[in-house]
């Protein structure tokens, strides 16, 4: 017996299963802007020394990387002795010490990073009930800055005294520090940006020479809703997986909510990467646009070994098409058995209605209703 949901229920389980499909939306960020915003005292540093913890080993991945970091490679757990360069927010002495926990690869994607002594860095720290100083977030302690973050920040601020952001963003020119930063500052998917000074800061990195960076700006410009990234984000795609680097950048299409994205998104149903094809249709899912149909048709027949691609544009169609024009959609499985008949049916009803087909005439009440969880 062939087994066949509701079109809500089965949209519901396409999305969830095609979740990982959104490559290039960063898992790692823990949204520096809310630790800004819960830090007691933010406070511009340099380190004088730091004495290891005694059981410190430098940690070790089977996949993602180098498998062992080199001890000076990192900044370990210990304790610290820093030096005031300038507090944002709050104060500390001049000179003070503070243990900071090993910084988490998680976030910067297990990638080391060491913040020299003598260089730069922010420390955001919260008040214990006893008034003691603590890193807000026990996996972000330390966020390296530019030798001439002051300065730039200075220059481009209306305070004198610049802001936690901006003294990131004006740290941004320096390669060494530029992927830990534009990392940061990119939220988790489906999280905002509130700071509005970020999102133009980062045009200037969108064809940089690092994959990552680039990938991550353009993840971040995205979210403004900024139609005529969509084909840059296409081609960078195309060039990551060239270079056997990613997948690219194309779960940024997930950002885009509005009619506007439909030209652009439509082409790219049928071009460029499996993945592009695939998050280019799950971005026009909520947006529901009678104009994608053809090129949806076409994709029934343009299919990648996992029957990704044709079942996605086979969902997608079952929400634009009138519910008893079609059979009822079917899961994965019991597509994969019964393709060729799915696919026909669809077809058929094409047949029948390309020849007085008009988007703008399609009926709204199939036009903006999400699927999305």
């Amino acid at each position: 017996m062939t087994r066949k949901l509701p079109r809500l229920a089965a949209g519901l389980l396409l999305c969830l299963s095609l979740q990982s499909l959104r490559a290039g939306a960063p898992v790692m960020n823990q949204l520096v802007e809310k630790s800004i915003a819960k830090a007691d005292v933010i406070v511009a540093v340099t380190i004088q020394s730091f004495t290891p913890d005694a059981d410190f080993k430098p940690p070790t991945f089977a996949n993602d990387g180098p498998t062992n970091f080199a001890a000076d490679a990192i900044n370990p757990p210990g304790a610290y002795h820093f030096q005031r360069l300038q507090a944002i927010k709050g104060d500390t002495d001049a000179a003070f010490d503070l243990h900071l926990p090993l910084l988490s690869y998680e976030v910067l994607g297990n990638r080391p990073l060491q913040v020299p002594t003598g260089s730069p860095a922010l420390l955001l720290l919260k008040k214990d009930s006893d008034g003691k100083l603590a890193p807000v977030d026990p996996i972000l302690p330390l966020i390296p800055l530019s030798a001439d973050a002051f300065p730039k920040a200075r220059a481009s601020a209306t305070q004198k005294t610049p802001d936690a952001i901006s003294l990131l963003l004006a740290s941004l020119p320096d390669e060494r520090v530029r992927l830990t930063l534009v990392t940061l500052l990119d939220p988790p998917l489906r999280q905002p940006i509130v700071d509005q000074r970020i999102a133009p800061a980062m045009r200037a990195y969108l064809i940089d020479k690092n994959v990552q960076v680039r990938d991550q700006a353009i993840d971040i410009v995205a979210r403004t809703q900024d139609v005529s990234l969509i084909p840059k984000i296409a081609a960078a795609a195309v060039a990551s997986e060239a270079a056997h680097v990613s997948s690219g950048p194309v779960g940024a299409f997930a950002y885009y909510k509005t009619a506007a994205a439909v030209p652009y998104l439509n082409p790219l149903i049928l071009e460029g990467t499996d993945y592009t094809r695939l998050n280019a249709m799950m971005a026009l899912r909520p947006i529901a646009d009678a104009s994608s149909i053809p090129y949806l048709i076409q994709a029934l027949d343009k299919d990648d070994s996992q029957h990704r691609v044709s079942y996605v544009a086979y969902a997608t169609l079952h929400r634009l098409i009138p519910q008893d024009a079609l059979p009822p959609l079917v899961i994965v499985p019991q597509f994969q058995k019964n393709k060729a008949q799915e696919i026909q049916a669809i077809k058929d009803w094409w047949t029948h209605e390309k020849s007085k087909w008009n988007p703008a005439t399609m009926p709204a009440e199939r036009a903006r209703v999400s699927m999305l969880p």
